[in-house]
């Protein structure tokens, strides 16, 4: 529970929420604490306290987000936040302790290009907010002109089917991950697992680019 109150306070505090909503934020955090509890596997090799962090910041995150007390410009960070921590939750659920010092540095620095890329695609969507006129085109098409975001919008829709709604939901069209994969029909855990293997694949093409 000190791990819980401690991360809400750190969020309340990046987000500078007044106090009551300090305390809805801690409250929040408890229920992600005790989802981790039920869901924890020590089998994984992942520590609690890790696995926990991520449940809990994403408790926080979405009860804020549903309870819509976020201006446009905190709601970009969070999901900012709530996108890296589902991606290195993921990565994390997926690893073995232990191995060789250069398959350790090999897949340090693939996660680094992958959240690179997804800072590309975030900063790509939310300038294509600032500036679409919502009755022209798509979104795809108001940034044609631009180098880096063609590169974008070209690997997005080479994306297979599943892979490209995560991330059209999830950075075009302002869905939590949570919210994505109810819309798709998955859980959060799976819609996590899917948006990692997505930035993967857009990682790798637009190296390829």
């Amino acid at each position: 529970m000190g791990l819980a109150k401690s991360i809400a306070i750190k969020t309340a505090r990046m987000l500078r929420l007044n106090q009551d909503l300090t305390d809805e934020a801690v409250a929040l955090a408890n229920q992600g604490l005790v989802v981790a509890a039920q869901r924890y596997d020590p089998r994984r090799g992942i520590a609690f306290s890790t696995f926990a962090y991520y449940r809990i910041r994403g408790a926080i995150f979405d009860g804020l987000r549903s309870m819509g007390v976020l201006a446009r410009t905190r709601v970009h960070k969070v999901q900012r936040e709530e996108r890296v921590d589902s991606y290195l939750e993921s990565e994390g659920q997926g690893g073995q302790p232990g191995g060789a010092l250069e398959d350790a540095l090999s897949n340090f620095a693939d996660r680094v290009a992958n959240l690179a890329t997804m800072e590309v695609l975030a900063f790509a969507a939310e300038t294509v907010e600032q500036s679409a006129d919502a009755s022209v085109g798509s979104v795809y098409d108001q940034v044609e002109d631009v180098e880096l975001f063609d590169v974008v919008r070209r690997a997005v829709e080479s994306l297979p089917e599943s892979e490209r709604s995560i991330i059209e939901l999830s950075y075009f069209k302002d869905k939590s991950l949570a919210e994505a994969g109810k819309e798709m029909g998955l859980s959060r855990s799976w819609a996590s697992r899917l948006h990692g293997r997505a930035i993967k694949m857009l990682q790798e093409v637009v190296n390829t680019s």
